[in-house]
Order: structure tokens, then sequence, then C-alpha cells
């Protein structure tokens, strides 16, 4: 290509990336489609007009331009480092992952893509990996609040509530606005039994950012609430009214169930807990069981199984306790057990 025809498609790109941070996504996108059939395997052109595509909310168009550059380029790591942040806010986390470790070994010493791989693998659930990327990046870079907000999140999910504590509390003093990392404090006190610190941070989270909705669903879990905090009950109401993603409202429903359901106003408690049931459950993909599945556990769990299985067990009538902590399985068992004709359930 020669170099006049280059610098009028990456000015007509530039162009389209403005009229996009103005907000003119209708003159972005006559841009943006002039080029959408014919795009020179120029690497400079690509990675903008991969980053005008993520301006306009074409994701998939983007991580697919950002793809090209890296099959050209495989070692530039500014563009292992774009493709895999796409890749991970499109909650795409194993090909994030994998974008992001390439990007790593050829710069090892990024704060930002140890930043991200933390993050990536918080969202996979691979928490000792999380908590290394995570540990590595705040030696690099000590006075990021978000780094330190991260941390306390894998402390928190891996039962480090101690270390949660410090985490959260060296991101808040970084920045004393990080609403997440109060409500990460709020939550992880609650988790300690200490119910009245917890609330206080949680309601300086709500001060802090009034729409995020976890926020809310952290603090009615653990406060009583009563028809004198008619204040909190209009101002979730107001922001039902306007427009989020199916997931958030979901958790405002769930937050206003539980306050009405305080309240004894059983009418409005069931509403928004119904409604936020039905959007919950439209978020969630059902996975049907395969029929392979099916055929092995009726070869397994067979009538001969079940008889030889039959004369096992204990003979005597004390009284059987089931202990266990909330949502380990209890109540499951207690059914299981009071199911057999010479049992019978006293309740918990």
């Amino acid at each position: 290509m020669d170099t006049h025809r280059k610098k009028q498609i990456l000015r007509d790109i530039n162009s389209a990336i403005k009229f996009s941070e103005k907000q003119q996504h209708q003159k972005a996108l006559i841009i943006l489609n002039n080029y959408l059939h014919d795009l020179p395997d120029d690497l400079e052109i690509i990675v903008q007009y991969a980053q005008l595509c993520n301006s306009l909310g074409e994701t998939s168009l983007a991580i697919d331009r950002l793809f090209k550059a890296v099959e050209i380029k495989p070692d530039n790591v500014i563009n292992l480092g774009l493709l895999g942040n796409l890749l991970l806010e499109n909650k795409q986390y194993h090909e994030a992952d994998a974008q992001l470790r390439k990007a790593l070994e050829i710069s090892p010493r990024s704060w930002k893509l140890l930043a991200n791989l933390g993050a990536v693998n918080t969202a996979l659930g691979s928490f000792d990996d999380a908590i290394h990327f995570l540990k590595e990046a705040q030696s690099l870079k000590p006075n990021l609040s978000k780094i330190h907000e991260n941390l306390a999140i894998c402390m928190l999910k891996t039962d480090c509530y101690e270390e949660a504590l410090k985490c959260a509390k060296k991101a808040i003093g970084l920045d004393p606005n990080n609403s997440n990392a109060h409500n990460i404090m709020g939550y992880t006190l609650s988790n300690m039994g200490k119910i009245p610190e917890s609330i206080r941070y949680l309601e300086k989270a709500i001060q802090l950012d009034k729409f995020r909705a976890s926020n809310y669903v952290n603090l009615v879990r653990v406060k009583n609430f009563s028809s004198k905090d008619q204040s909190i009950i209009n101002k979730l109401e107001r922001i039902l009214e306007g427009s989020m993603s199916s997931i958030d409202r979901s958790y405002f429903c769930f937050a206003l169930g539980k306050i009405y359901d305080d309240c004894e106003d059983w009418d409005k408690a069931f509403f928004y807990i119904k409604q936020a049931n039905m959007l919950a459950k439209s978020q969630t993909q059902e996975n049907p069981i395969s029929p392979r599945l099916l055929k092995s556990l009726k070869r397994v769990f067979s009538k001969d199984v079940f008889e030889k299985v039959k004369p096992l067990g204990n003979q005597s009538y004390v009284p059987i306790f089931i202990v266990g902590m909330p949502r380990s399985g209890t109540s499951l068992i207690e059914q299981i057990i009071s199911s057999h004709p010479d049992a019978a359930g006293a309740g918990e």
C-alpha cells in the first residue's frame, strides 16, 4: 500500500474515533462501514480499526481485528495486552488468560499485565494464581488502590478474612472514595460477625456509589429494616426506574424484597422477590444432563446395588442430630433421612 493511501485511511479512522468520543456514532459508523469489507492487512491500520470498533460497541469485530494483529506480529506486547484486556471486558476469561500470559512472557515486569491477569484468574476462580499475580503487581505499583481492592477480593474468596481486611483498608487509605473497597470491608466484617462495623462500611459504600447493586445486597443481608427506613426504600425504587443490566435489576429487587420482608409488608416483598427471581433466571443458562451421563448413572446405581446396601445402617433409635453451617446441605440430609418409613424429621 502506498504511503498516501495509508495516511488517508488512518486520518479517516482517527476522525471516526473522535466522532465516537463526541457521541456522534452515526458519523463514525459511516466511516467504519467504508472499510468493513476492504481493509488492508496493515498492522497499524488494523489496531486503530479495532479501537474504533470497540468505541462503537462492536466488540466482536474489535476482538477479531486484534486477533488478526497478533497473528501478523505475535510478539507485539501492546497488541497482546489490548486483546487480553478486551477479552477480559467481554468475559472471555480463558482466552484472555492465554493472551495476557503470552504478553507477560515478553514483558514480565508490566504491572498492568500482572493486575489484569489477577483480575482474569479471580473471575476464573483460580485464586492462588490471582493472588500471585496481584502481589507481583502490588510490588511494582504499591500505591494503586485497585490492586489492593482486587487482592482483598481474593483473600475474601479464600476465607483469609484478616488479610482481606488489611488489603481493603490499604485500598481505602489510597483512595477514600473507593466504594467497592468499602463494600468488601463491610462484607468481610459481616462474615467475621462484626455487624455494627460492617453496617458502617456498607452504608459508606452506598454513600460513595448509590448505583452499585452489590452495596445494597450486602447491607440488607446484615441489617434489619423497619418503616423508619423509608428513605432507602424510596432511593432503591427511584434507581429501579432507570436503565440497568438485568442482573443489577435482580439485585436491587432482591434488596427491596428483603427490606419489605423486614417491614412485614408481605405483598411488596413477594412482588420484588418474584421479579428478582424471574430476572435472575433469565441470566442463567441451564445445562441439560447428557443422555450418556443418565445411562451411566442408571448402570452404576442399579437395583442390585440398592439390594446390597439395604441391610446396612444403624438399628439404634437414638435421635440423629444433623449439624452444619447455613447452606451446607443440612436440610437436604434431614429430608433424605425423614423420607425413610422408620424415621421422622423433628424440624430445626
